[in-house]
């Protein structure tokens, strides 16, 4: 029997003959389309537009959740409808990722209250949305079917490129609460316990963070012979990588 992978490249392969002799409507391919993905796949709407029009893969995934063939994540996003033995659960962020993904962005999370701090003036009311940073556009959708309100805010290179590890994640919100509220003491103590290649990771994101935030981080990382040697070694195999590029 073959196997599930085998029989989607043959599906695959049957769906590009179709396609060039021109014997499928747009609605059949993009319902061919969709059978060869993956279980539990979640797609986006731009990744149907290579093979329909707008208004034919709108008219398409109206239809199908009406039908309730394709579940809908939020604005977008989609997947076909999963029995509820075997339905995988998403978290707000994985969905949040795939829908800034098909944009070519990047997203990151950071805590919601210090967000709510920084980004909502004084005269809106508080509330229990979850924010997340983006390297796009500030915006908000909602999740289905709960219908969750989730905001992307704005944010800088140099805030995104601290990353998603649990430090690089903790020195970003200490970036956004500023250098005012910012406390030396949290810092130190959010960073204690730091293993060699979390070390080496703050080492690493020192050229991107502000002065001030710098001259906060915990004096065993400044003296942390091992994590300097680590980065040393990973930013001279890079450099290395170059040369060789070059050549």
């Amino acid at each position: 029997m073959p196997s599930s992978h085998a029989s989607r490249c043959l599906a695959a392969d049957k769906l590009l003959q179709a396609i060039s002799e021109k014997s499928l409507t747009p609605s059949q391919i993009l319902r061919e389309l969709i059978a060869i993905m993956p279980k539990n796949y979640v797609f986006t709407t731009r990744e149907l537009l290579p093979f329909a029009s707008r208004d034919n893969v709108d008219t398409f995934l109206w239809r199908m959740v009406k039908a309730q063939q394709l579940e809908r994540l939020a604005r977008g996003v989609f997947r076909e409808k999963p029995a509820k033995e075997d339905g995988l659960i998403l978290t707000k962020e994985q969905v949040l990722a795939i829908k800034r993904r098909a944009f070519s962005g990047r997203m990151a999370r950071a805590d919601a209250g210090v967000l709510a701090q920084r980004s909502l003036n004084s005269a809106s009311p508080a509330n229990d949305r979850a924010r997340f940073l983006s390297d796009g556009s500030s915006s908000s959708f909602k999740l289905w079917p709960d219908k969750v309100t989730l905001e992307l805010k704005r944010a800088g290179r140099r805030l995104m490129a601290m990353g998603e590890s649990e430090a690089g994640r903790a020195l970003r919100n200490f970036w956004l609460q500023g250098a005012r509220r910012c406390k030396r003491e949290e810092v130190e103590t959010s960073l204690a316990n730091l293993s060699e290649k979390e070390l080496t990771q703050v080492i690493a994101l020192k050229k991107v963070m502000p002065q001030w935030l710098t001259e906060m981080l915990p004096s065993h990382i400044e003296a942390s012979e091992t994590g300097l040697i680590s980065y040393m070694q990973n930013t001279l195999f890079r450099l290395w990588q170059l040369e060789q590029l070059r050549h």
